[in-house]
């Protein structure tokens, strides 16, 4: 809220551009809002997405005041920084610490206090983090500064193993590295250069520094699609989707940084294309991409949160004692519950729930098309291009809605719970019968008619495989393999009976 009140007074005052006076009292206003916003932060874990939109805000001003700023102008500035910041600075954990100055300008004091904070926190966190502000300080145009950072980054590769990347730095440093020549530093730096950059990446992973394992992207079923073969996940640490073709070869990215900071769940993650656009559906929102502007990245078109936005101030934030310290307090955001999801359809419309709403938005701009209002929260979607399937929470029935329009076209009654096995579009595939008559069932919704229908013994246990497949294991030992599309038994082969056996799982080799 701090950073709010003064956000409001700056864009009442805002008349930086006019004369010098006027710029170095905007940059002291501004610095004030960095200063408060760095307390927020910390106290927030960066967990609010308005305090990060601020964070950008505040971080634009300062690029806007250093290009209309004179030499003299900016060497006053930096010691307003080391006076009215980085003193205080000192007295926050690094980690919070190189979170505020990541939000003020790249002048000399803040890169040499930024090197002092990553120095304090040593090799063992986030060493790839690490690794990437280091080089960021080494391109400073103060030498010592610059000769600080290489130090410390080719220390930082030593402590990895990576001796092959260290060797040019140490190099490049000469009479001032402070340690010890490397033994065949020319071979170190030769290998380094034909090192395949897959190999680099298998050793970097081998060691025993904490690496954040890649999240796969699960594709939707599109058989039309030209990237049905391709494979998708998100790597943790660039914080990037990154795509490879069938071959194995990298092609397109996207930062995921264009998303607000309290955005971090990217578990669960689905991916569909229509046409040149891509639809990822994470657990708490969706993103629309567009695949044609840029040859290697892709342009983020719109995106949805599918959390509860609209809480009250006085609502806003809960307390918790840590450190043992009775008056030290963190204050964590509230408990967001997940109010929908998203169905993924044609090239017409992308339909998805929030709240109560069900809503039919243009794949293009995200403009509403049509909606519903009488919605329970959390409901199953399922459908395809022509029909959307809602399934409401705790509920035996449901009804079907027309993709194009939003008119509903049938109600429908649902089978017990426990018999429903899985939806497939607007198929269900269920159990029916009891012993010996015990049959897996596919019927479609829409015309409510039974598609095919596959005999299977008392006690059989069925598993989803991927998009389009059944696995049905009966409690003689037998494995099966069924197509979703037409019921026919793809695998049949043989297990270890187990009669105490709850639950098997199947996964894609």
């Amino acid at each position: 809220r701090r950073s709010d009140e003064s956000l409001r007074y700056l864009m009442l005052t805002e008349t930086h551009a006019n004369s010098a006076s006027s710029r170095t009292a905007a940059f002291e206003d501004y610095l004030n809002v960095a200063k408060s916003l760095g307390g927020d932060l910390e106290l927030n874990q960066l967990a609010e997405g308005h305090l990060v939109r601020t964070d950008r805000w505040v971080k634009g001003r300062f690029e806007e005041l250093k290009a209309a700023a004179s030499p003299d102008e900016l060497q006053h500035w930096n010691r307003l920084v080391s006076q009215k910041l980085l003193t205080e600075l000192k007295k926050q954990p690094p980690e919070s610490r190189l979170e505020i100055l990541s939000c003020l300008p790249r002048l000399p004091a803040v890169e040499s206090a930024e090197l002092a904070s990553l120095q304090e926190l040593g090799t063992t966190k986030n060493p790839l983090e690490q690794s990437f502000r280091l080089k960021r300080i080494a391109q400073s145009q103060d030498p010592a500064t610059c000769n600080k950072a290489n130090i410390a980054l080719a220390e930082l590769y030593l402590a990895w193993g990576r001796e092959s990347d260290a060797a040019p730095i140490i190099q490049k440093l000469g009479k001032n590295w402070p340690g010890p020549p490397l033994e065949n530093s020319d071979e170190l730096q030769s290998s380094a250069i034909a090192w395949p950059e897959r190999k680099l990446e298998a050793r970097f992973l081998k060691r025993r520094d904490p690496v954040l394992p890649e999240l796969p992207v699960e594709i939707v079923k599109n058989q039309d699609s030209a990237y049905a073969h391709w494979t998708f996940s998100i790597d943790q640490q660039s914080s990037k989707l990154q795509s490879r073709d069938e071959n194995g070869n990298k092609r397109w990215n996207w930062d995921l940084g264009e998303l607000p900071a309290n955005i971090r769940d990217y578990s669960q993650a689905e991916i569909a294309f229509q046409g040149h656009l891509a639809v990822v559906a994470f657990k708490t929102h969706f993103v629309v991409l567009d695949l044609l502007k840029r040859e290697n990245t892709a342009t983020l078109r719109w995106w949805k949160a599918l959390v509860d936005e609209e809480l009250d101030d006085d609502q806003l934030f809960q307390m918790q004692r840590f450190g043992g310290n009775p008056f030290n307090v963190r204050v964590l955001p509230p408990r967001r519950d997940i109010f929908g999801n998203v169905l993924l359809v044609n090239e017409e419309a992308i339909i998805y729930q929030f709240g109560q709403r069900l809503i039919a938005a243009d794949p293009l701009t995200g403009k509403p098309q049509w909606m519903r209002e009488d919605l329970r929260p959390r409901c199953q979607l399922h459908g395809n291009g022509r029909h959307v399937v809602v399934n409401p929470p705790n509920t035996n029935s449901g009804f079907i809605q027309r993709t194009t329009d939003g008119e509903t076209v049938r109600v429908f009654n649902l089978p017990r719970l426990e018999s429903q096995v899985a939806f497939d579009g607007t198929n269900l595939i269920h159990l029916r019968g009891e012993a010996l008559s015990r049959v897996l069932v596919c019927r479609n919704l829409v015309d409510d008619e039974v598609l095919w229908e596959l005999p299977c013994l008392d006690g059989t246990q069925v598993e989803k495989v991927g998009r389009d497949e059944l696995a049905l294991l009966s409690t003689d030992g037998t494995l099966r393999i069924v197509r979703l599309t037409d019921g026919k038994v793809k695998i049949q082969t043989k297990v270890d009976p187990d009669g105490q056996r709850k639950s098997f799982k199947v996964y894609r080799l």
